[in-house]
C-alpha cells in the first residue's frame, strides 16, 4: 500500500481540470530551465514573507515534470497539498510578457502577488509596468496564454 506522500505526489502529478484558460500551470506548461521550477526557488515562501526563500534538492518533488524545492518540510507538504496554489501563473512564463502576447522567461526573483497569485516577470522594467494596472494585465495574459502557449 503506498503511503499519503507517495499518493500526494502522485495526484498531484494529474492534470487539473478546469484550468485552462485562467493562467494556472498546466502538464507540460512549467517553464523549468534544465528541469528545475522557478529558479530552483522555494514556490510556498513567495507568500510567507518580504522575498522567495532558495529551497534546496534535499526537499524536492516532481510536479508537472519539472523539479521543485522547497526551504522547509512544512513548504514541501503545502505545495504538495495545494500544487497549483503556489505554482506561478503562466508556469513562470513572465506575466507582463504574456499580456502582451509574447512569451519570455520569467526571473524567479522579479516577481508579484496578486489575489493569491503569484506572477514572475523577466525583469524590473516589465515589473514595474505590471504593477500600473496588474488586473487588466492579468485579464489580457489570462486571454492570451493558451494561445501564445502554442505559438
Amino acid at each position: 500500500m503506498l503511503d499519503r506522500r507517495a499518493c500526494l505526489v502522485a495526484l498531484a502529478a494529474l492534470p487539473v481540470a478546469g484550468l485552462a484558460g485562467r493562467g494556472h500551470a498546466q502538464a507540460a506548461d512549467i517553464h523549468a530551465p534544465d528541469g528545475l521550477a522557478i529558479g530552483g526557488m522555494d514556490a510556498v515562501s513567495y507568500f510567507e514573507g518580504d522575498a522567495p526563500r532558495p529551497g534546496s534538492a534535499g526537499l524536492a518533488l516532481i510536479w508537472r515534470g519539472a523539479e521543485w524545492r522547497f526551504a522547509s518540510e512544512a513548504a514541501r507538504e503545502a505545495f504538495e497539498m495545494r500544487p497549483a496554489a503556489y505554482a506561478p501563473s503562466f508556469g513562470g512564463y513572465c506575466a507582463w510578457s504574456m499580456a502582451q502576447g509574447v512569451l519570455a522567461s520569467g526571473d524567479p526573483l522579479v516577481w508579484s502577488v496578486h489575489q493569491g497569485r503569484l506572477y514572475l516577470m523577466h525583469d524590473a522594467a516589465a515589473r514595474r509596468l505590471w504593477l500600473g494596472d496588474v488586473a487588466a494585465h492579468v485579464a489580457r495574459a489570462e486571454a492570451a496564454w493558451p494561445a501564445v502557449l502554442q505559438g
